[in-house]
């Protein structure tokens, strides 16, 4: 479900972890410190939004990293279920996999930007398939952001059904 005021915008739940995983990294932040919306004022209010070229920039950073783009797969090990508020609880709780991950897919929103990152179920009677798409970014940043979506419902997926 896309909201207007979400439009552009990514989770604070999001963006803290991903400037996180940037400090870890060993790479420095570079300008990604000078942008307002990753201050410790919005970084900390779990009600806020960032801006999605904010949140990008971060991620430019971090396939810097020693490990490249696989850096986005690599970081999902340090999130554990709660990392990303309410959308851990929505692809955790749901009565199956299946409609449980339905739901992650239909409130996108809640984690990501709606306009950018697209996910798509399908199924067709002998399987399930959710497809991610991201924006048309530079290739190095939208191949670290699908492993990083890869991982989260490889990972979230496996918390779902224990």
């Amino acid at each position: 479900m896309r909201s207007p005021g979400t439009d552009g915008t990514v989770s604070v739940h999001l963006a803290r972890f991903v400037v996180d995983s940037l400090h870890r990294s060993g790479v420095g932040p570079g300008r990604v410190a000078r942008l307002p919306d990753l201050g410790p004022d919005v970084l900390g209010n779990d009600l806020a939004r960032v801006s999605t070229a904010s949140a990008l920039a971060v991620w430019e950073r971090l396939t810097l990293a020693e490990p490249g783009t696989t850096i986005g797969a690599l970081i999902t090990a340090e999130a554990p279920i709660g990392t990303f508020g309410l959308w851990d609880y929505l692809v955790t709780t749901g009565p199956n996999l299946r409609e449980t991950l339905k739901q992650a897919v239909q409130y996108n929103a809640v984690i990501g930007d709606a306009t950018q990152e697209k996910l798509l179920v399908e199924e067709d009677g002998r399987s399930f398939t959710i497809r991610h798409a991201t924006g048309s970014w530079g290739p190095d940043v939208v191949e670290a952001i699908d492993f990083f979506a890869l991982g989260m419902f490889l990972t979230r997926s496996r918390a779902a059904t224990g």
